[in-house]
């Protein structure tokens, strides 16, 4: 075994990541293994790049709505916080007058005896006069009681929520309103609150700053209204953390609710904001001093609790499920505490009547949290009992652009079917839900008051009207194979509906280990077709900003280019990263824990912020090269190894200028024969060819399927563990000269031990080598600059 040598650190891509390139991003698990293992020590030289950087297409977003769920790393709860406020970020609309707020989202007419109170019945004297956050709860608590008798407010500082895990600890906002009917059983309970309370000790902490009243409104328009996200000043550090404790505990209180929107209030001292969330964004108030005007923050309760539930946020097409359908719906579903009963505007037609009904009831579980965003489609799906056809089918509960010029996944759907394109999911169909009444529909309103005079400065927001799509296929996780040869057996199923769909003029993209299901008859299936978009309108510029793709499973091209147009090639080189993924997550390989838990790093997470883009790709790119050491390899499997060998050589042609092909990576123009490098030139010119389309993937999978003496009979998912990157716990690095001595001195140890040494034994090696790279004494500081190594030729995954 030849030394190891440092390789460069490549930046996770941390949402609240600093815009200064030479600035490490404060918290960021920096992975403790990143090594080659070439057969000499050589000097760190940029990975190849791709020749054509395509422009105007829509670049992959890093959110923690698709990110989080295939992440191989852990967040600390301050960290996830703030990564929740990165996805809000630029679009709290702000500052509107608070009793426009008010009127316009309360317009609730008061009951003889509700009228607002004011100082001589409420005083919040003592809030801001107490020493310290803490001591401002009580005194919170007690003024807010004598609001009205209709609701509960409860300090819940020092009480976790169970249910709603972020990071390392349970969520639990400073206080919590909850209606006095609630039902609750603990005191923190975020699938029953109507809102939330933050309290901050002073105004400094405050996440918004209000223009000052002598600016003109048109001028506002040029204004921040966010505080910097950047750890600049201390203001801005404890703005962020503000900001990620609000979107934090209106996410999971979103997320274990059926609402269309919600609102919240901070208290900072003697003054304080409201806030109203939707799935667009959060618009928030200007300040207003509750101490001496009372009054307002009275009214904005009473009203309140006066309101009808649709004004308050509640869904309406959902309510609890009754006795009846509970009896029904749990001989099919998974046992739970409580049933919803959800009305899907879908018709129904009775075969044996043939009478149509305009909707159905279906029952679905309570939701459960999840580290999502608040802001975007925000998609939930979930098994349901239809009552009407007595069958278990999904529902997928989403928030879909709001845009005539973006296709609703239920069109899609229909023309697939008609196409007759295979391996996808029974489709029963789609609609937009309805507000109560059936006055209007489920829309998100914070992007149309972005263009308001009084509003100042925001990103770019996007509108979402709630979206339904009902389908007949009830499947499971891919990751739940029965063996290897199965598993590749599905990708491949849900690949050859990829290609169908492609030549029925639909591109899917968003190719990930989510979107690929197997069916109950244990084939493939592909699902989720929100993002496909028409062959023809593939090269037309990007619709939106941002999108939202999966990170780990996006192409090189995509992520170092993020203006590339999304093409077949990106989608079928995500098929190869969902086989590795799901190959280094379930199946037993020779890599021990930390080598395990690196190498999804590299390969998954890694990535680079620079101003408001978002780089990464680096770790697939050298992985397609063959330069990753030690080559994972899976014993049981040596299909699976061939598979990822060959995809990684023919997918490594992407990135390769033809002219650096048909010339030795390590060799001048001048000395390479001119007949090897036009036999090279043509042997790229093959390969390009055959990753042109999917029919090349398709036929090399299927042959290596069809070769039984390659596969195992029984290799069933196995969930991996390894151990979570994490930053080393100093800043500096040793010189190259020191770092090589170090670790040649363990290569030795490794070579001399390797035959005997067990995969724990060797990761404490490479452990070792780590720390000898990265200890104290270095001669520099690490700048944050990209580049890897040279490597020997390239050997399988």
């Amino acid at each position: 075994m030849s030394f190891f040598t440092p390789e460069f650190i490549i930046l996770p891509l941390s949402p609240h990541s600093s815009d200064d390139e030479d600035e490490m991003p404060s918290g960021a698990p920096v992975p403790p293994n990143k090594f080659y293992t070439p057969s000499k020590p050589k000097l760190p030289k940029t990975p190849r790049r791709r020749a054509d950087l395509r422009a105007g297409s829509t670049p992959i977003s890093k959110k923690t709505s698709n990110f989080y769920p295939f992440s191989s790393g852990f967040r600390m709860t301050d960290d996830a916080q703030r990564d929740l406020a990165f996805d809000v970020h630029g679009k709290f609309v702000g500052p509107m007058g608070v009793q426009d707020f008010i009127d316009e989202f309360l317009p609730v007419s008061l009951p003889p005896g509700d009228e607002p109170k004011g100082k001589r019945e409420i005083d919040f004297k003592a809030v801001p006069a107490a020493k310290g956050e803490p001591l401002m709860y009580d005194p919170l608590v007690a003024a807010c009681a004598k609001i009205s008798n209709k609701l509960e407010i409860v300090k819940t500082a020092y009480n976790s929520d169970p249910n709603c895990v972020l990071g390392q600890f349970g969520l639990k906002p400073d206080v919590s309103v909850y209606l006095s009917d609630s039902g609750r059983t603990r005191t923190t309970d975020l699938s029953k609150i109507e809102m939330h309370i933050e309290v901050k000790p002073t105004t400094q902490q405050d996440a918004f700053v209000d223009p000052p009243s002598s600016v003109p409104l048109p001028k506002r328009r040029l204004m921040p209204f966010e505080k910097p996200g950047k750890r600049s000043s201390s203001d801005s550090e404890v703005a962020l953390d503000l900001c990620g404790q609000i979107c934090s505990y209106s996410s999971a209180q979103m997320w274990t609710q059926f609402r269309t929107h919600l609102f919240s209030v901070i208290i900072l001292k003697d003054v304080a904001r409201l806030v109203r969330w939707d799935h667009a964004g959060a618009i928030v108030t200007q300040t207003f001093n509750y101490v001496e005007q009372p009054e307002i923050l009275t009214q904005f309760f009473v009203r309140y609790v006066n309101a009808t539930p649709s004004q308050r946020g509640l869904d309406q097409s959902v309510r609890p499920a009754t006795r009846r359908e509970i009896e029904a719906a749990r001989r099919h579903l998974d046992d739970t505490d409580s049933y919803y009963a959800i009305t899907v505007d879908i018709p129904y037609e009775d075969p044996v009547t043939k009478e149509i009904s305009p909707s159905r009831i279906c029952i679905a579980a309570a939701p459960t949290y999840t580290a999502h965003s608040i802001v975007g489609r925000s998609t939930r799906g979930m098994p349901v009992f239809d009552m009407a056809s007595k069958r278990v089918l999904y529902l997928k509960d989403t928030w879909r652009v709001d845009g005539p010029e973006f296709d609703k996944e239920g069109d899609t759907y229909r023309d697939l079917h008609k196409a007759g394109v295979t391996h996808i999911p029974e489709f029963i169909g789609a609609c937009d839900v309805t507000s109560d009444e059936g006055r209007g529909q489920h829309c998100t309103v914070t992007q149309k008051h972005a263009t308001k005079l009084w509003a100042c400065l925001t990103r770019d927001i996007i509108g979402y009207r709630h979206y339904r799509v009902l389908l007949g296929t009830v499947g499971r996780p891919v990751h739940e194979f029965r063996s290897t040869l199965h598993l590749v057996s599905v990708i491949w199923d849900a690949m050859q509906g990829h290609w169908e769909a492609y030549q029925a003029g639909i591109l899917h993209r968003d190719v990930s280990a989510g979107n690929i299901i197997i069916g109950p008859d244990g084939r493939g299936l592909m699902i989720d077709w929100d993002l496909a978009k028409k062959v023809s309108e593939l090269n037309a510029p990007g619709r939106r900003k941002s999108r939202t793709g999966t990170w780990q499973f996006s192409s090189v091209a995509l992520l170092q280019d993020p203006g590339a147009h999304h093409a077949l090639q990106d989608d079928l080189e995500s098929f190869m990263h969902v086989t590795t993924w799901i190959a280094l997550r379930y199946c037993k390989s020779n890599l021990g824990r930390v080598r395990l838990g690196d190498r999804l790093y590299r390969l998954f997470d890694s990535g680079l912020r620079i101003g408001d883009q978002e780089f990464g790709g680096e770790g697939k790119l050298s992985q397609m090269a063959g330069a990753l050491r030690p080559v994972a390899r899976f014993p049981s499997s040596p299909g699976l190894n061939k598979l990822i060998k060959m995809l990684n050589k023919a997918f490594d042609a992407r990135y390769q200028d033809p002219e650096d092909s048909a010339s030795d990576f390590d060799s001048s123009d001048a000395e390479v024969d001119e007949d090897d490098r036009a036999k090279k030139a043509r042997k790229h010119a093959r390969t390009m060819e055959k990753i042109a389309d999917s029919q090349w993937m398709l036929a090399k999978g299927r042959k290596l399927v069809a070769t039984s003496a390659l596969w195992p009979r029984h290799d069933p998912a196995e969930l991996q563990d390894y151990d979570v990157p994490r930053p080393p716990t100093v800043k500096k690095r040793k010189s190259s000269r020191e770092s090589a001595v170090e670790f040649e001195r363990l290569a030795k140890k490794l070579k001399m031990e390797s035959t005997t040494m067990s995969g724990e034994e060797e990761d404490a090696v490479f452990e070792e080598g780590w720390e000898a790279a990265s200890g104290q004494g270095s001669d520099s500081e690490y700048d944050g600059s990209v580049g890897c190594y040279e490597d020997s030729p390239e050997e399988d995954l």
